[in-house]
């Protein structure tokens, strides 16, 4: 209930990186295949836990190579 919080985690400061293997109920193998930024779309029941914030795909199922694979990412994020 922080509406200061919120606005800042919503808004383009902020980016969320999605390990594809998250949550594996959530047709797991139409996630495998996704690029290193690719755009999130979520689904209801994420978007009711994670708002609006901007998320993208981290490009592979192993949660040890997230922060690697998804690098490139996260620094073009940082210079814009």
């Amino acid at each position: 209930n922080n509406p200061i919080l919120l606005q800042f985690l919503q808004s383009s400061k902020c980016l969320y990186i999605r390990n594809t293997s998250e949550n594996p109920s959530d047709t797991f193998a139409n996630h495998k295949d996704k690029k290193p930024g690719e755009q999130h779309e979520g689904n209801i029941w994420w978007h009711r836990r994670f708002g609006e914030i901007r998320t993208v795909w981290a490009g592979t199922t192993e949660h040890s190579l997230m922060c690697w694979v998804s690098r490139e990412v996260a620094w073009n994020f940082f210079d814009e």
